[in-house]
């Protein structure tokens, strides 16, 4: 279907010059230029190929410039300036909760009537992403699921399994460091490459059983699992088997093979590809124990709706969240962007299904999202993440503090944060 896109579109359009379409909805997205931009404008067509009374304007931003659009939209119409949000836009669980807390945007579930079989076919963690106090608000655009990616030569010559555990991973990185030949005092290469980053301490965190906030509300990342997790990160640095990236992103050094193999999201799988000048592997996480897959941090954004929509619009709207949703569409986007289907029929149908049949590395993400979890949709959370607990954890890093100070410190802060009475120190 996908392959015929252009000449379906094009006579399509040719067929309804002569048309108005009785429902335009405006649609923001944070996708960017490029193959993102340019698969999301297919979809769009495809969209309005088979809904020739519905018009999507598309208005593509980069990340930054999207959320800024819609803070200014919103500030406007708080202002008395009347509409000015667009029908559906894309955003994160966090801005979705302030969305919610300011009236902003409206529940969908009613407008999607998912069927019991509908609600079965949804990757339960995906689902339950999208959901808020019960109601779900919102249809999955960019969810990602963190992966291990590895040097498949290096793994070969030196005749390793992939680890399977975390204890695995540690010795799995102590094999394939090699020591300092050239004198600069770090080893050749490490075995293993990690951040000090929210996102990556979310993995050790949650396969080890922890959670940032437990069901009352209360932050305890910094119990004695997320000390553990924090550790167990810390370790590897000093011992010399793990590349530190600081805050930048890992495709670059793996790919000058600084390191062996690493965890990182299944949305950067085409950056990983393309710094590769080996043999890549893509696999499940190592789990505490043997037997288990890690759990993965999921994150990424979703597509809410204009509470301010009239009803004609939010049901336009609503047939094309389903359509976004739908395998077809959900399996060509994934096959270009990398980011997770809603839908687990979607490894059914025809064309994902050759895809998903052409290398074992495609099937990875879809082993790895039934072991998953997410951080707290709360409309704070940005801020808790990047400038208390990110923070904490390279202060503990740096040896400023030990895991225990740091992820207490972080706590406290969260908490303040979080009930709009502090901020967090840095």
């Amino acid at each position: 279907m996908w392959k015929v896109l252009v000449v379906l579109v094009i006579v399509v359009a040719g067929l309804s010059l002569a048309q108005t379409p009785q429902v335009q909805l405006v649609y923001w997205s944070r996708t960017g230029s490029g193959a993102l931009g340019e698969g999301l404008t297919q979809l769009v067509a495809e969209f309005e190929a088979q809904n020739p009374d519905i018009d999507i304007e598309l208005v593509i931003r980069r990340n930054r410039d999207h959320f800024a659009a819609v803070d200014a939209a919103a500030a406007a119409e708080a202002a008395g300036a009347g509409r000015q949000l667009p029908t559906i836009w894309e955003a994160f669980p966090n801005n979705t909760a302030t969305y919610i807390e300011l009236g902003l945007i409206r529940p969908i579930d009613d407008l999607l009537d998912l069927t019991p079989l509908d609600l079965a076919d949804f990757y339960p963690v995906i689902f339950a992403n999208d959901n808020f106090n019960g109601r779900l608000y919102s249809v999955p655009v960019s969810k990602s699921v963190q992966v291990m990616y590895y040097n498949a030569d290096l793994f070969r010559e030196a005749g390793l399994a992939l680890p399977t555990t975390l204890d695995a991973l540690v010795s799995t990185a102590r094999a394939l460091t090699l020591s300092d030949g050239d004198g600069d005092g770090l080893p050749d290469r490490y075995g293993y490459g990690l951040r000090p980053t929210t996102s990556d301490f979310a993995y050790y965190l949650f396969t080890l059983g922890g959670q940032f906030m437990d069901d009352q509300g209360n932050f305890v990342f910094n119990n004695a699992t997320g000390v553990r997790a924090l550790e167990f990160m810390i370790n590897l640095v000093q011992e010399g088997i793990a590349f530190n990236g600081g805050t930048n992103f890992l495709d670059g050094p793996f790919g000058q093979q600084r390191f062996a193999f690493m965890v990182d999201t299944s949305a950067s799988r085409s950056f990983v590809e393309q710094s590769a000048t080996f043999a890549l592997g893509i696999t499940t996480l190592p789990g505490a124990r043997e037997g288990d897959i890690g759990i993965a941090d999921i994150q990424g954004t979703s597509l809410v709706l204009n509470k301010n929509a009239t009803e004609a619009e939010a049901e336009a709207a609503a047939r094309f969240m389903r359509f976004w949703v739908s395998p077809e569409a959900a399996g060509f986007w994934t096959q270009i962007s990398n980011y997770l289907p809603a839908r687990v029929s979607t490894q059914l149908d025809g064309d994902f299904a050759n895809y998903l049949r052409e290398n074992s590395n495609n099937t990875a993400i879809f082993r790895q999202v039934d072991h998953a979890a997410f951080e707290p949709q709360i409309s704070t959370w940005s801020t808790i993440r990047f400038d208390c607990i990110e923070r904490a954890i390279q202060r503990a890093f740096e040896g400023l503090q030990t895991p225990q100070e740091a992820l207490d410190q972080a706590a406290a802060e969260a908490a303040l944060v979080a009930a709009g009475t502090g901020s967090c120190s840095g």
